[in-house]
């Protein structure tokens, strides 16, 4: 039995995968779960979308078996090339499969010869704020935290509770804040905030931008039913009747079972009896994507879909 060859790893949220080689699919998928639970995982873009998304968004498929070890390089370059072609986005940093570095640790030297290079330099916002970024989902060790906590005092040795912010300051934590996602807030948190803005007015302004920045997110079931339940009760004015009268006047209503799918779409490619074959073949026969989509004459992103059932997945 053929245990090596080209994996992917798909965000199911959105879409998005990570490419790879192996000469053992169980193995491989077992140090790369283990590393993005434990947060230490050597892809950043991979690790900060599994702390967003949750383990569960993630699935692990073979895209091609392989029994010749020395074509792993050579497929998974062919692989990401496909995806790119198709401006499919990959969690995969390089545009190379091949990294010649891979695995490979500095030295203690190394490493204080680096410090000492970076020691004094002042960084750009941009470059701050990538390293943010990158940094999003990496939890400190109690050592780390308390020389952090070190550095901070001898920084700021003065208390800070009657500093008051220039406006430049405000505007600038307010930049830096703009793109950052965060995690859920706990209850605690929620509350807090809720206390702190009653009786706090909301400029037309700031309304519009909330406006602008909720258009077109969709509302999870728990959320529109609590929602709904913290809205019993209430009774709207004949102004407010009329603002959500005429923000839905030309909205389209129709439902997603409404909508057309596979075959009735005009742009669908397959057809119902062809994507039946492949996940029958792919089942049965355990044969690669690579290989299934040459003989089917069908795209090789396509048929991956397909066969883990990313799209058609109203087809049994």
């Amino acid at each position: 039995m053929i245990i090596s060859g080209i994996y992917a790893i798909t965000n199911t949220r959105n879409g998005k995968i990570y490419i790879g080689s192996t000469i053992n699919f169980e193995n491989r998928w077992g140090h790369h779960r283990d590393d993005l639970r434990h947060g230490h995982h050597h892809n950043s873009h991979l690790q900060h979308a599994w702390n967003k998304y949750g383990e569960k968004a993630f699935e692990f498929g073979v895209l091609e078996y392989l029994d010749n070890l020395d074509e792993l390089v050579k497929a998974e370059q062919f692989w990401m090339d496909i995806y790119r072609e198709e401006n499919r986005e990959l969690y995969n940093i390089g545009e190379c499969a091949k990294v010649p570095f891979r695995g490979q640790a500095h030295t203690e030297e190394s490493i204080q010869r680096m410090r000492a290079a970076q020691k004094g330099k002042n960084l750009s916002e941009e470059h701050k704020r990538k390293i943010g970024i990158s940094s999003k989902g990496r939890k400190h060790s109690e050592e780390d935290i308390q020389k952090i906590r070190e550095a901070r005092r001898n920084q700021y040795p003065q208390p800070m509770q009657d500093h008051k912010q220039s406006k430049f300051t405000r505007q600038r934590i307010s930049d830096a804040q703009r793109d950052v996602k965060r995690g859920p807030m706990s209850s605690e948190t929620r509350l807090k905030i809720s206390k702190s803005l009653i009786g706090h007015p909301v400029s037309l302004e700031t309304r519009q931008r909330i406006s602008e920045g909720n258009l077109g997110k969709s509302l999870s079931k728990e959320t529109k039913l609590k929602l709904r339940e913290a809205n019993l009760g209430k009774k709207l004015s004949e102004e407010t009747k009329q603002k959500i009268s005429t923000s839905l006047m030309g909205r389209n209503c129709t439902s997603y079972e409404h909508q057309a799918r596979g075959e009735k779409q005009g742009s669908a490619v397959l057809t119902e009896d062809l994507v039946r074959r492949l996940r029958h073949r792919y089942e049965t026969e355990k044969i690669s994507v690579a290989k299934l989509s040459e003989e089917e004459g069908v795209n090789p992103s396509t048929a991956y879909d397909v066969v883990s059932y990313r799209s058609w997945k109203h087809v049994e």
